[in-house]
């Protein structure tokens, strides 16, 4: 109870202030916030929107886009391999490779969302949101004997100011975070690629053994190619326990690149976003109950029911 109270008196107290000040000095404020909206809006607002602004943060991000494609080719290439083997064994394991296709292009298209959401948010934030925000508050000055209406328009200001510099520091803050778990499976990443070229090596000289002897068991040259290739390796991943084995290790491997893009490029900056949000609400009262629902269990199953 006493610190609603005290809390009452300071905001009365703020509002006296406020509307009992000099004009003098509502004319310097009001001239600062303009010239601080101008610079906002006609100088910060092209360099926070231009890409030479952000040259390591789009770097690190073609850096996840090459990782991608190289994967969703080694991938697209060791499914087409295995299934021209003429054995139907392989078949189905092709199969799943293909399928992988599709996650990789959720994977790309966010990469490619990131930045453009870069540009995009330094533009609104420096071009409308911050030159908003000294509007308000010049308008704010301005206004006579109305302290109730004055304090809502400087806590809106408020608002879109510290809106605006979340957004600002989203993409930068979450790529500088997945670049730390992304340098931790890249040693994972570089051996999946490997053992997916091997797969695709062994898988052609198959089909062509094939075609030149059809004696030739394709399934056991198959297998003795892998363990050549993989012999020659520095870096093989998976225990050769039959050429089956073998591709399932190998698809195993790419589930798991994909896992570990998907965390790097989609989720963790969806979590980035609703912390600077949360640190908004916090703050200044922001209501952010809707991105924060979206992570509770089920809700996304709900939405795509709904759909």
């Amino acid at each position: 109870m006493e610190n609603d109270v005290s809390q009452d008196i300071k905001e009365l107290a703020d509002e006296v202030a406020f509307d009992e000040m000099p004009i003098r000095n509502k004319l310097i404020i009001a001239g600062v916030l303009l010239v601080v909206g101008l610079i906002s809006a006609l100088l910060l607002s092209g360099i926070f929107s231009s890409p030479d602004t952000y040259g390591k943060t789009i770097e690190s991000l073609d850096s996840k886009k090459e990782n991608v494609l190289m994967l969703t080719a080694a991938s697209a290439g060791a499914s087409a391999a295995l299934s021209a083997i003429p054995d139907d064994t392989c078949t189905p394991l092709a199969e799943r490779l293909a399928d992988l296709s599709g996650d990789f292009l959720i994977i790309l298209t966010a990469i490619y969302l990131e930045k453009y959401l870069l540009t995009t948010f330094g533009f609104v934030s420096f071009a409308i949101l911050i030159p908003a925000s000294c509007l308000l508050v010049i308008i704010a000055l301005f206004i006579r004997k109305r302290p109730g209406l004055s304090k809502t328009l400087v806590r809106l200001s408020e608002k879109l100011a510290l809106l605006g510099i979340a957004f600002v520091l989203t993409v930068p803050a979450s790529v500088m975070v997945s670049d730390r778990i992304e340098a931790t499976y890249q040693d994972s990443i570089d051996q999946t690629l490997q053992a997916a070229q091997i797969t695709t090596d062994a898988a052609e000289d198959t089909s062509e053994e094939v075609k030149r002897d059809e004696a030739t068991n394709p399934i056991e040259f198959f297998q003795q190619r892998v363990e050549d290739l993989a012999g020659a390796a520095d870096n093989a991943v998976g225990a050769l326990g039959g050429a089956v084995d073998w591709v399932k290790g190998v698809i195993a491997n790419f589930i798991e690149a994909v896992a570990v893009m998907i965390v790097i490029s989609c989720i963790i900056p969806i979590l980035v976003l609703v912390f600077f949000l949360w640190l908004v609400k916090l703050i200044l009262g922001v209501n952010v109950d809707a991105p924060m629902g979206m992570l509770r269990p089920g809700a996304l199953g709900r939405m795509v029911r709904k759909r």
